[in-house]
Order: C-alpha cells, then sequence, then structure tokens
C-alpha cells in the first residue's frame, strides 16, 4: 500500500446513507473477477438480509450500523475471499446483535456461514465486562480457527473498520485501550499470519491515533518526491539491468517502508523519535523483484550484486530457511542506487502470493471463475498450523487464568524471537532471552522435567545459558528420574514452561503428603488388625476405587487435622475405647523441621553426614545421592571428592540464601594472554571473580589461585569441565572455603 493510499485510510468519512449499495457494488466488482454471476446473486442477498437485521442500529459515528457491515467486508475482499467467507462477514454481527438465531442463519445460509459467523461473534453470556470480556472474545477466536481460519480472515477484516472510526468515540481512554489491544493482540496474529494489508492498516492507524504528531511527520517525511519519483525511475533501471544479462518473466516493484515502523526503528534502534534520523534506516526504500523460479531468484542477486555493493552481513536466504510462518525470499542491502542504503527482496510468484496473502493466498486467484475443488481446502501451511495449534494450547492451559493467559500471549505474540536447531535440524523458535531449559521443554515437557545436561554447538553449558539464532542444541535427559525443582523456575523465561514446572511441583509435594498419610492409615490398620490400604478384601479401598481423587482429598486432609480411627470405622467395627497412633515419624529429619531450606524448598526429607555433624562451619549444603538428599557443612572431607553436578544450594531458614567461595589452584603456563583466557571462561557463566593470587613461578610454569563466588553449586560441574577442556592449565586443588 502506497502512502497515498494511506491518507486516504485515515480521511475517513462517515456513511449517513441507511442503504450503502455503492460499497456493495465494489465488494461485487472485486468479487466478480473470480465469482460467477449466480454467486454474485447471492452476496446481494446476504447484504439485504443483513441491512433488514440491523435496520434502526446507529453507531457512535452516527452512521447506520450496515455501513460497518459493509466496510468491513470491503477491507475483507483484499484477501480475495470465497463466497461463504463474504456472506459470514456480512452476517457476522447478526447473531449477537439482532433477534436471529445461529439456526436461523444455518437455515438460511448453511452450516458453513453458520459456523464462521458463531467463531467470530462476541460471547454475550459471559458475566465479565471490560478487558476480561475481550480476553475471553479473543480466545473464544483462537478456538474457532482450529476448526476454520476463515474466522480470523472475518475478524481482522472487523477490526479494521473497527479502530478506523474509532477516532468517533468520545472517550479518549477507550481509544487508547483499544489502540494497546490491537497492537497487542490483533497486529501480531496479522503478522504471523502474514496477513500484511491488515497488519500495515492496524499499526498504522493506531499510530495514527497514538502518536499524532510524529505520525504526520513520519508521512511528510516519506511523501518528499525522492521516495516516490526515484522509487520509479529505480524499478525502470533494475529492470534494464537484469534484461541486459538475458533475464526474462521477471517484475520489479518498488515500495516505501511502513510509517510506523520506521517511527518503530528511529526509537528502538536510534534511540530518539527525531525525524531526521530517518536517513539512518536502511531498508527505508526497498524494491522486489518477482521471478518465476526458485534458481532465478539466486540469477537475479547475483547479478545485482555484481553491479552494486551488497552489505553482506545482511544477506537473509528465507527461501532456504523460512520463516516459521512459512514465509520465503532472498533479502539483500546494496549500495548504490541511492545515497544510502536500499533492500531488494526477490521471490517466486507462488512465494510472493504468499507474502501478500500469507493463509489466504489460495483465495488469491488471477483467473475469472475459480476451482471449486481448490476453493475447498482452507488449510494453512504446516507452521502456521503449528503456530494456530500453540494458540490452542495456550488457550486450554489458561482457561480460568486470564492474567496468565494475557502474559503467555504477549511473550507468544510480541517478543523478538530466535530461531534454533535440533541436531536433526528441525527450527526451534524462541522467545529472544530463552535458556537451553526453555528449549527443553518447547520439546516436550518431559524432557524439561527430565533435564540433566545441554549441549550448544557441542559445547556443555550451565541451565541458564542464553541462546542465540544459529544455536544447534542437544539436550540429554534422566531416564527414570525427574530433575525439576523450584529454583529452576527462575530460569525459564516462557510462562507456559514456568507453568508446566509449578504444577508438577504441586504435584510432587501432593503426592508425598498422600504416601504418608497412607502409611499412616496402614499403621492403624495393622493395629486393628484389618486388611491393607488397596489389598483384595480391603472395603475402604472397595468403595472408593472409582473415586479415587476424593478419596486421595480425605487422605489428605487426615494427615492435617487427624482422624483415621473414625474414617476406618466407617467401614469396619473397631474399638473407639483407645485411639491408635499413626507411624511415629518423630525421628524423620525434615527440612522443615530443620528450618533448612534446600533448592528454595523447605519439605525435602534429608540426613546429616554424620562426619560433619559437629562442624562450627554455618554454611551448609546438599548432594543428592541414591539415598537421597544429604546436609553437608562446608568444609567437609566428603566434599573433596564430590561430583559437583550432585550439589544443591541449601541454608538456613534464618539466613540469606548461600553464595558459595570455591577455591581453584592452577597450574599454569607462562604465556602472553592465558589469565584473559582463564577470565573470559569464567565470565562467560556470569561468575563473581573474589580473588585471585599467584603462589609461586619456576621457569615456564606458575601456580596460581583463584576464588569465585557461585550461587548454583551444581554450576561447578560445567565450570571445571570447560576450564579442563581448554587444555591451558591444569586444575591441581578444588575444594569449597
Amino acid at each position: 500500500m502506497s502512502i497515498n493510499n494511506l491518507k486516504s485510510f485515515f480521511n475517513y468519512q462517515a456513511i449517513t446513507d441507511p442503504n450503502p449499495q455503492f460499497v456493495v457494488d465494489q465488494i461485487k466488482k472485486t468479487a466478480g473477477e473470480y465469482l460467477n454471476a449466480d454467486e454474485l446473486a447471492q452476496v446481494q442477498t446476504t447484504y439485504e438480509y443483513a441491512r433488514k437485521a440491523h435496520e434502526g442500529q446507529i453507531r457512535q459515528s452516527g452512521e447506520y450500523y450496515i455501513s460497518h457491515i459493509v466496510q468491513a467486508t470491503r477491507f475483507l475482499m483484499i484477501i480475495r475471499p470465497d463466497l461463504e467467507t463474504i456472506k459470514g462477514c456480512l452476517l457476522h454481527d447478526v447473531i449477537e446483535d439482532c433477534d436471529i438465531s445461529a439456526d436461523e442463519i444455518e437455515k438460511e445460509f448453511g452450516p458453513v456461514v453458520r459456523k464462521l459467523c458463531e467463531g467470530v461473534t462476541k460471547v454475550s453470556t459471559i458475566k465479565y465486562r471490560g478487558e476480561e470480556r475481550q480476553i475471553e472474545t479473543i480466545k473464544k477466536t483462537f478456538f474457532a480457527m482450529s476448526e476454520d481460519l476463515r474466522v480470523i480472515f472475518i475478524k481482522l477484516a472487523d477490526r479494521v473498520h473497527n479502530i478506523q472510526t474509532l477516532h468517533f468515540h468520545p472517550k479518549v481512554e477507550k481509544q487508547m485501550r483499544i489502540v494497546n489491544e490491537t497492537l497487542e493482540i490483533y497486529v501480531p496474529i496479522a503478522e504471523k499470519l502474514w496477513l500484511t494489508a491488515y497488519q500495515y492498516l492496524l499499526e498504522n492507524w493506531c499510530f495514527h491515533i497514538s502518536h499524532p504528531q510524529e505520525c504526520t511527520q513520519v508521512i511528510d517525511y516519506l511523501s518528499k518526491p525522492i521516495y516516490n519519483k526515484a522509487s520509479e525511475k529505480w524499478v525502470w533501471i533494475i529492470t534494464k539491468v537484469l534484461e541486459k544479462e538475458g533475464m526474462k518473466d521477471f517484475e520489479v516493484k518498488g515500495r516505501v517502508k511502513s510509517p510506523r515502523s520506521v517511527f518503530k526503528k528511529l526509537t528502538q534502534k536510534h534511540g530518539s523519535a527525531d525525524i531526521s534520523s530517518i536517513a539512518g534506516i536502511n531498508d527505508l526504500v526497498g524494491f522486489r523483484i518477482i521471478v518465476d523460479t526458485v534458481p532465478s531468484c539466486y540469477l537475479a542477486m547475483g547479478i545485482l550484486h555484481n553491479m552494486y555493493t551488497p552489505l553482506v552481513h545482511k544477506i537473509k536466504d528465507y527461501i532456504v530457511v523460512p520463516k516459521p510462518n512459512g514465509y520465503q525470499s532472498i533479502h539483500s542491502i546494496i549500495l548504490g542506487l541511492f545515497a544510502f542504503p536500499v533492500e531488494i527482496q526477490i521471490r517466486t510468484e507462488e512465494m510472493d502470493q504468499y507474502a501478500e496473502f500469507g493463509v489466504a493466498a489460495h483465495f488469491a486467484y488471477k483467473e475469472v471463475g475459480y476451482d471449486k475443488q481448490k476453493m475447498q481446502s482452507f488449510r494453512a501451511d504446516s507452521r502456521q498450523t503449528q503456530w494456530v495449534g500453540k494458540l490452542q494450547e495456550i488457550v486450554k492451559e489458561y482457561q480460568d487464568d486470564n492474567e496468565g493467559f494475557k502474559q503467555e500471549m504477549k511473550i507468544e505474540l510480541l517478543d523478538d524471537t530466535i530461531f534454533t536447531y535440533t541436531p536433526k535440524g528441525d527450527i526451534i523458535e524462541l522467545k529472544k532471552g530463552s535458556t537451553i531449559l526453555d528449549f527443553a521443554f518447547r520439546i516436550h515437557s518431559e524432557v524439561g522435567l527430565r533435564y540433566r545436561a545441554g549441549l550448544v554447538n557441542g559445547s556443555i553449558v550451565p541451565l541458564d545459558f542464553q541462546l542465540k539464532t544459529g544455536d544447534i542444541v542437544n539436550i540429554t535427559t534422566r531416564k527414570n528420574q525427574y530433575s525439576a525443582t523450584q529454583s529452576r523456575i527462575y530460569l525459564l523465561q516462557t510462562a507456559g514452561a514456568r507453568n508446566q514446572v509449578s504444577k508438577f511441583l504441586k504435584t510432587k509435594i501432593r503426592d508425598k503428603l498422600l504416601t504418608q498419610s497412607i502409611d499412616n492409615l496402614n499403621a492403624r490398620l495393622v493395629e486393628e488388625k484389618l486388611p491393607l490400604f488397596k489389598s483384595a478384601d480391603c472395603l475402604i479401598w472397595k468403595k472408593y476405587e472409582k473415586k479415587e481423587e476424593e478419596l486421595e482429598g480425605k487422605l489428605i486432609e487426615m494427615l492435617d487435622k487427624g482422624g483415621y480411627g473414625s474414617f476406618i470405622n466407617i467401614f469396619y467395627k473397631i474399638s473407639q475405647k483407645h485411639t491408635a497412633k499413626p507411624v511415629d515419624v518423630s525421628d524423620l529429619k525434615t527440612a522443615e523441621k530443620h528450618n533448612i531450606i534446600i533448592d528454595e524448598q523447605n519439605d525435602l526429607d534429608f540426613v546429616l553426614c554424620p562426619e560433619c555433624i559437629n562442624s562450627t562451619n554455618p554454611q551448609i549444603i546438599a548432594k543428592s545421592g541414591r539415598n537421597g538428599l544429604k546436609i553437608h557443612h562446608i568444609g567437609c572431607k566428603a566434599l573433596r571428592t564430590v561430583s559437583y553436578e550432585k550439589l544443591i544450594s541449601a541454608h538456613y531458614k534464618d539466613e540469606d540464601p548461600s553464595i558459595y567461595h570455591f577455591s581453584l589452584t592452577l597450574e599454569l603456563n607462562n604465556e602472553p594472554g592465558i589469565l584473559h583466557k582463564i577470565l573470559e571462561l569464567l565470565t562467560n557463566y556470569n561468575l563473581n571473580i573474589k580473588n585471585i593470587s599467584f603462589l609461586e613461578s619456576t621457569g615456564d610454569m606458575t601456580i596460581g589461585n583463584i576464588t569465585i563466588d557461585i550461587g548454583n553449586p551444581g554450576k561447578l560441574n560445567f565450570v571445571i569441565k570447560d576450564l579442563e577442556k581448554s587444555k591451558i592449565f591444569t586444575i591441581v586443588e578444588k575444594k569449597f572455603v
């Protein structure tokens, strides 16, 4: 869309005609390029039905409501939709706002149109108001998208016209709320599904409302003759250059960057909204070359790179590695066309159709008439299908948690993403700043919960290692043991992964309480010489076998309140003259009883190391093993030969979390820069270096000592392995101090 078209979009004039047939005629003119006469007649009939249904309804702009219906449908025509989608858009508010049922819609227009209308109808029965109601509407939209993606086409077209008339709303605060909602939800959805036209209109109108002065300045700047006339001139020049080299069957198009994108780049990358900084934006003016085949894409790129100077680090090949939404093209920024760099995009006709219409690309036909079978295919590209599926999972995950839903949606839709790879070459999309643990959970929740170690580009990395685009990640897991702990939640950047760990830990604690309560119950059953719980003759289990969850709740409650005897008496006649005591657990050492926090939890069982139980060192540490957890005091001899990956942070409840001091005595080669290499290795792990000293030097060898501070002792395993792998020194001694 050109800057002039955008200005026209901003200059909206309210329609006061109760019968805006002229807009319907525009719709039918576009549809007439691929629908037959009978189908065009159905469009007219549907419009008449909608106009009658909405008769007398007035919008805040003073327009009759039917004007919104036809204007939304006019925007829908950008993607050249099929007949059912046009009908669905014309009728999309009838069920909610008029006295017409979904059954009546199906009777008049068929089940497909009914389904589309229900998919985009606001849920009038929801009791929430304001933001809460809107969140529920968004959830319903994502659910509807799973059955038919045409729902989102109608939803976006509807939003485009709603926001175009937003300035008629008298309350500025509501205008800004809708602007923010559009930028946070609808623009990213349009971008993800590559519905470029809707993204362009929505984000720029939001820019126009929220920053009117800056928007006007950017548009005035982009309206300068140099960007229009020069663009036309260089379209001609690029065409001639390619023709001279023998290329045929191609087309060159010019375009100017979206005003909001310009403003966003000024503020985010240049740190200023100063219009004079616009010249520093590389892709302000761009050209698109449409060719017939993939080899021709690379041929065109070679010709231009031979003629002009490319910025090598800016070449992006999305043909070999498409974007997650399926977008394919070659991008290159070259010097020599203007006094500033310009972007060239090279793609095939099919890729261009997809870039223009995204998931709706299969609706965009050039021929008069269309293939009926083709029109029945509404499946998106596999990557988009996966993304839509991900949205539906988010909705299900946060069905009763709107706040969690909002946060996860912001992560999924808004945050910058990175693209990493599995060893097999599968692309894993993650939020920027994600750790290797986020990667594990993206593969599968079980991989994250059983995480053992991770390699990035062949090297072992710590749990808090942040990934970047291009990293190849390999995860190993524990076969018969879960490794998830409370502290790992804080290493995760994605709300979904954090939620999975929280649920797992809650289940783990519940299982522990349940096991303890069953032990107490069995102890009382043994005293009464009754069948054990869940044995063949157990009357308790026979009653609750199909109500296991209810029984578990009762058992956990009894652990806190007692009442095992009364409970057993419901099923067996036992003596009530005495109250049998539950299993004596007075010797059980629990973290809670001893005021010890292990891995930020105070309900874990442990044993005390007998060798250091009388130690005067106040700092403690936990070690995991086959027999559970063991608490040691720093300085214990057992820690000198321990496997560091088994260590877990621990501290007394009334003290701050432990920061451990760890000493490394090294035998160094006397060579330039060796100390810098050691410090670089340590700083890669975000470790604080407490002390460095050199003990003695003999010829070409020096003995040195480095003391580091570390909060997570398990990280030492990775640190020491990386230091040893460097082979620039030998570790003589390592110990906690």
